[in-house]
């Protein structure tokens, strides 16, 4: 139903860069396409870290001065 299919690490690494970026919208329609039986998946959006900063989504958030995807990352769970 998304259009990263099946692909959890596509979707994870989707997540990962609309935090990065302040995209909240995305963020929201990831989160969404995850279900909210899903928890496994939506975990795994909230805790993937990138590979050279090992920065959480919040994190890269933050760093990027992402106000909304801050408050919204952090209304998800994340910490």
């Amino acid at each position: 139903s998304s259009w990263c299919g099946r692909d959890v690490d596509c979707r994870v690494d989707a997540f990962f860069m609309a935090a990065k970026n302040g995209k909240t919208d995305v963020l929201s329609l990831l989160w969404a396409a995850a279900g909210d039986t899903n928890t496994e998946q939506r975990s795994l959006c909230l805790q993937r870290r990138e590979q050279r900063k090992k920065r959480t989504p919040l994190l890269a958030a933050v760093a990027g001065g992402h106000r909304e995807a801050v408050e919204w990352l952090l209304a998800a769970g994340a910490d």
